[in-house]
């Protein structure tokens, strides 16, 4: 329940902060089309075209946390969603933007999330303007009763 009402949070604020879509060019117009209609493959080719470029366009990127939102909770371990939305949450990040930390910090805090994930969702909410916290850095990597046995940093990676 409580995954429910942060997601739904999350999403109203990205919903409210977006500006018309009006003011796009070409690339954003192909790039919202892509994200929305586009399955996982093409989703990771444009999430990998926004890191290797810069990409931080507001509106688009806005479209992209919305499917990340939707899309995370469906990866399971299949290694093609999994790689997908590693590098939708990759995108989000490279923005630097802190908009987009929130949503990233859930999703490497969901202990439902293959743990290769969440630690690509941990390093882009650093990029995107959060701090490094080692401790939630361990309990992704090991999990959460690994960490709590008191396996040290490192022993695990």
């Amino acid at each position: 329940m409580n995954n429910k009402i942060s997601a739904c949070l999350i999403a109203a604020c990205l919903l409210t902060s977006a500006p018309s879509f009006s003011e796009m060019n070409e690339l954003d117009k192909q790039y919202v089309e892509q994200i929305i209609k586009g399955g996982s493959g093409t989703l990771r080719q444009v999430s990998e075209n926004m890191v290797n470029t810069g990409y931080a366009n507001t509106e688009v990127l806005d479209v992209l946390a919305e499917t990340l939102l939707e899309k995370y909770p469906l990866t399971g371990a299949d290694f093609g969603s999994v790689d997908s939305v590693a590098w939708m949450c990759r995108a989000l990040g490279a923005s630097r933007n802190n908009r987009y930390r929130p949503l990233l910090e859930h999703i490497s805090d969901d202990k439902t999330v293959h743990r290769k994930l969440r630690g690509h969702c941990d390093d882009a909410a650093i990029d995107a303007g959060g701090e490094r916290d080692d401790a939630a850095l361990v309990r992704a990597k090991c999990g959460e009763e690994l960490f709590a046995d008191g396996i040290e940093f490192g022993h695990c990676v």
